[in-house]
């Protein structure tokens, strides 16, 4: 393991750890290292389980050589400037696409704090360390969708991608990350809406789509309904529901509640056209003496016939 973090080096970070291929941990973040992520990083630490670059002045795209690191569990690159867009292939990252229940040791263990962005505070984490798995990009200047490839990596706890510019839709099967305990979307450029298999999220304790371009229905039910505050919607001019204001209905509900009132009407209009007549009718019968006295003895000549048969 490898842990430089805080120490304010500056310049490019030098290539003397290129030929460390057992390196499990390499943490060189809140530094001022600028420049170019190493693409060696991805293709000559094959072993490496925690890569932690956040708060530094990294710029570029990230290397597509970090595809490689089938062992990697933890990815930190928050707080860069890094450009151009997600990479398809982080949802190869073999480690992250296991869904290890809790009663599983890991097969490696750290004996070196690392510091992790969980659930919106920097925490130092020791023990279990091992079990952890996440992804924070966040406030970099990543463009573009963000990869449904991601949603294959069903062992994240956490996925933090706040503060880009990614655009497009969130994924429709961001609900298959069953692990998943904070997920942060906020200030970015993101529309459509909020898929409905996001309340199949069982685990999720923190939730941030605020500041995007999101509309339609909040999906309800599960775990969704715990979370309450209207915040973590806010600034999507199109959301509405649970927690924020009821729907309006869309112009297709209108115009069928319009068709059902107008077949409901039409139900009444008849029952009370044939209660009207039959009354008009029977009422005709009773004011109308000679009508009156034909339908009178009309009924005593039926009641003499059933007398007489019985």
């Amino acid at each position: 393991s490898v842990h430089l973090a805080g120490n304010g080096f500056a310049g490019t970070f030098p290539p003397f750890l290129q030929g460390c291929n057992s390196l499990a941990t390499l943490d060189i973040g809140n530094n001022q290292f600028f420049g170019g992520i190493p693409t060696w990083i991805g293709s000559h630490l094959p072993l490496l389980q925690i890569l932690r670059l956040r708060s530094n002045n990294f710029t570029g795209e990230i290397p597509p050589e970090f595809s490689r690191l089938s062992h990697l569990q933890l990815l930190d690159m928050a707080n860069n400037s890094l450009t151009g867009s997600i990479p398809v292939a982080f949802g190869n990252f073999t480690s992250m696409r296991h869904n290890l229940p809790p009663w599983v040791e890991p097969s490696w263990d750290f004996q070196l704090s690392v510091n992790i962005s969980w659930k919106g505070c920097e925490q130092t984490f020791k023990d279990g360390i091992g079990l952890i798995t996440g992804i924070d990009l966040s406030c970099n200047l990543l463009a573009e969708n963000i990869p449904d490839e991601l949603t294959h990596l069903i062992g994240l706890w956490f996925l933090n991608l706040s503060r880009n510019d990614l655009s497009g839709s969130i994924p429709e099967r961001i609900g298959s990350l069953e692990l998943l305990e904070f997920l942060d979307l906020s200030c970015n450029e993101l529309s459509g809406g909020i898929p409905p298999s996001i309340s199949n999220l069982p685990s999720l304790g923190m939730l941030n789509l605020s500041n995007n371009c999101l509309e339609g229905h909040i999906p309800t039910g599960n775990q969704l309904q715990t979370l309450a505050d209207p915040s973590i919607y806010g600034n999507n001019q199109g959301l509405c529901g649970f927690p924020l204001s009821v729907c309006e209905p869309t112009s297709g509900e209108r115009a069928e509640d319009h068709t059902k009132l107008g077949d409901l009407g039409l139900c009444y209009s008849v029952i009370l056209g044939t209660v009207f007549g039959f009354w008009l009718w029977f009422g005709a019968l009773f004011f109308l003496e000679q009508w009156k006295f034909c339908f009178l003895s009309f009924v005593d000549g039926l009641e003499m016939k059933i007398v007489v048969r019985r």
